[in-house]
């Protein structure tokens, strides 16, 4: 396909007819008002799979070329080169999990509206000037332990931006070429980013649990154990480090299950006088726990407590989530486990003695080795 489009910056939509067999590097590049790319269905060489707004090449599960719209399917193994050269109006992308190369060169060149950019573990090659000129672009998540080998040009506004690594990697990056020139280097876990990973991250990580977390706060660094999603767990596997526990595999998602020999805990939970009490049966195991309580827009929680007689060294933290949500972490800073195996765990006390329609909702408890079970919601009964 000619390249007379590029630079057209009145093109706002393109459609590839059935009949094109052959694409060049991103024809539309520079097209910085193009919103809209569709390919015909019946082109059997490119499509535009999952109405992502970009076109594949459909035999290689490259992409070729995106715009401001495009939405990454997880199907492609490749970012062509200049697929989103000079997409001024491009502010964020999700690059999946299925791809393994980023550019063949300048992939994302002259992206100045983008301003930061999650690398996924599976990319094993980032190709020249493939960041070149995105004058904007402040933070780099690496999902990677190991440096990739990268060119001059592939990050040239590292010198004003932060790279975030994920824990065990700093040093390795602080001697890599071009990696080590970025302003600052944070690695996961180091959540106050203050270079010093310590229990004040982990009550860090509590905060952002419950969207208490002050300015600067990067979701990349609390999500200590890597699986895109910052949780009790997180803190856990911190506080675990810390104490010099390397038995908890970091990156590992246990899901639902709990190690063998740890009883699944039982909850239940009762109104009275304006006062809702959790109980929980088969708590030894556990040492971490966080859920959400729900209650009447009109309805407020006034306090939260853990019962003197079950905590253990643990800390308590509570935040109104919004709509009548509240969200409630406990975790234990010495990873200690929690004191009794049944009864009241935790109390609330409503503004509205007669408050009903009580729900208490994604529950989950961690053990002391960092394994979790996650909890059916349940109804608070009169």
């Amino acid at each position: 396909m000619s390249c007379k489009y590029r630079g057209c910056t009145a093109l706002t939509s393109v459609e590839i007819p059935y009949n094109v067999t052959s694409i060049g590097y991103n024809p539309f590049r520079s097209c910085s008002n193009l919103v809209s790319i569709i390919v015909d269905s019946r082109n059997t060489y490119y499509d535009s799979r999952d109405n992502c707004n970009g076109i594949i090449k459909t035999s290689s599960n490259q992409l070729v070329s995106g715009c401001k719209n495009t939405v990454i399917p997880n199907t492609v193994t490749s970012i062509g080169g200049s697929a989103f050269y000079g997409c001024t109006d491009l502010t964020s992308i999700i690059i999946p999990n299925s791809v393994k190369s980023i550019g063949g060169s300048l992939a994302f060149r002259g992206c100045t509206g983008l301003t930061s950019i999650n690398i996924p573990s599976s990319v094993t090659s980032i190709g020249s000037a493939t960041f070149q000129d995105c004058d904007n672009l402040k933070s780099v998540m690496m999902n990677i332990s190991i440096p990739l080998t990268i060119g001059e040009n592939v990050f040239s506004n590292r010198a004003k931006a932060s790279l975030y690594v994920p824990y065990g990697s700093k040093d390795s990056y602080t001697i890599a070429d071009y990696w080590k020139e970025f302003k600052h280097i944070y690695e996961a876990g180091d959540v106050n980013k203050d270079d010093e990973i310590d229990v004040a991250d982990v009550v860090d990580i509590a905060r952002g649990i419950l969207g208490m977390q002050d300015d600067g706060y990067v979701e990349f660094l609390a999500d200590f154990n890597a699986d895109d999603e910052v949780d009790v767990r997180d803190a856990v596997a911190l506080v675990n480090e810390i104490a010099g526990d390397v038995s908890f595999a970091k990156g590992a998602n246990v899901g639902g299950q709990v190690s063998s020999g740890h009883a699944v805990p039982t909850l239940s939970a009762y109104l009275a006088d304006g006062m809702v009490s959790l109980l929980m049966g088969n708590a030894s195991a556990y040492t971490a726990f966080q859920f959400d309580i729900h209650v009447d827009d009109d309805v407020d929680v006034e306090s939260v407590m853990l019962n003197e007689r079950r905590g253990n060294g643990h800390t308590l933290l509570y935040n109104k989530m919004g709509e009548g949500w509240y969200r409630v972490a406990v975790v234990s800073i010495a990873n200690n486990p929690l004191r009794g195996n049944d009864g009241e765990l935790v109390n609330f006390t409503l503004s509205d003695r007669y408050a009903d329609d009580i729900v208490i909702d994604n529950i989950r408890f961690v053990t002391v080795q960092g394994n979790s079970h996650q909890l059916d919601g349940i109804d608070v009964a009169e």
